[in-house]
């Protein structure tokens, strides 16, 4: 009989990490692209500027991953998913005052948020792929869900209690992925 490569490992059946990094998932995905579509766009003049804005936001969010991943290699209890949760947080805050601050911000929010929840998706997977699936299918509604509600958003239209329920919805995910991260360490 032929051993399988990860025959030792089990796949592990620890539902709230996944549960918590999928949720979180679709936040940060969500909220990123609101305030991309939202007040990023709304607060920047011409689409050369918006062009721009845009490849920085991918070249931060996706191209520092690496960076930020051979940092959690050597440090592998840094909460990386808990501080992405946060600074999308601080960016949705600033989103209406200071769009190229929060668009950075977010941007590394977005790159600290999917190292952390891809290292959950690899360790406690048990070498199989539909704990990866999960996590990541989440990200893709995010997306458009918060670029349609992002592009509903208009510098005009500006009040404070717009804020309140993505605040929340960042505060929460840190929370949640806080926990998960010293619940279920990595």
């Amino acid at each position: 009989m032929k051993r399988h490569l990860y025959s030792e490992r089990r796949p592990s059946m620890k539902i709230f990490p996944l549960a918590a990094y999928t949720f979180s998932h679709f936040a940060v995905d969500y909220l990123c692209f609101w305030i991309l579509f939202g007040y990023f766009s709304a607060g920047i003049s011409g689409t050369a500027e918006q062009a721009f804005g845009f490849i920085l936001y991918n070249f931060i969010a996706f191209g520092l991953q690496m960076v930020i991943d051979a940092y959690c290699d050597e440090h592998r209890k840094f909460p990386s998913s808990a501080l992405g949760c946060l600074l999308v947080l601080i960016a949705v805050l600033l989103s209406p005052f200071a769009p190229w601050l929060a668009l950075v911000t977010t941007a590394f929010g977005n790159a600290f948020f999917h190292v952390g929840g891809g290292i959950e998706s690899l360790v406690h997977s048990g070498g199989k792929l539909y704990r990866s699936g999960v996590f990541v299918s989440a990200g893709a509604l995010g997306v458009v869900l918060g670029t349609l509600h992002g592009t509903k958003i208009g510098m005009s239209d500006f009040n404070p209690f717009l804020l309140i329920m993505p605040a929340l919805l960042g505060a929460f995910c840190a929370v949640i992925c806080y926990i998960a991260n010293k619940k279920y360490p990595n």
